[in-house]
């Protein structure tokens, strides 16, 4: 399948392609890092360097959709959690959506309902649009992790601090 659009691309540090993402997708990766933990991406012109948790085995790399500029790399240690569809309290559906946009980016500030953390522009959320509920990715993560079964378990997050990042992208 062909990738369209801004094109980010992931490479081994051998200098294989690992990955090309358009905007607003994602891929789950399983990676062999070098004893640096170190990946690099281009995107168009730019060229860039993230440094990973070093018991990275997997990644989740989601890329924004157009209007945003961050890609968010998420490390685990074994297989990330499959999706599954959240839902809000009420029994809403919640879609994914990317922090905050437009007016709201400049003077607004969303936070995540379940832990209180501030949602940043470009950062995986979910969102209940009848509640106006948002719920950041490690909440979602843990409510699929509780649901089970997954093959993924609390101790396969090796980066539950903070989302790495790297922009533009």
């Amino acid at each position: 399948e062909a990738v369209k659009g801004n094109i980010m691309k992931l490479w081994s540090s051998a200098g294989q392609e690992i990955a090309a993402l358009g905007k607003g997708s994602e891929k789950v990766l399983e990676v062999s890092l070098d004893s640096r933990g170190i990946m690099s991406w281009t995107s168009e012109s730019t060229q860039g360097y993230i440094s990973m948790h070093p018991g990275t085995k997997w990644i989740w790399v989601f890329r924004a959709t157009e209007g945003h500029s961050t890609t968010t790399f998420r490390c685990y240690a074994g297989p990330p959690p499959a999706p599954k569809e959240l839902k809000c309290s009420r029994g809403h559906r919640c879609s994914r959506d990317y922090g905050h946009s437009g007016f709201s980016r400049v003077f607004g500030s969303r936070l995540c309902n379940a832990c209180g953390g501030t949602l940043r522009n470009g950062i995986p959320r979910y969102l209940c649009e009848v509640c106006q509920v948002d719920t950041c990715q490690s909440c979602a993560e843990e409510k699929a992790l509780l649901e089970g079964p997954e093959t993924a378990t609390a101790k396969s997050f090796v980066d539950d601090e903070d989302d790495m990042e790297s922009s533009p992208s």
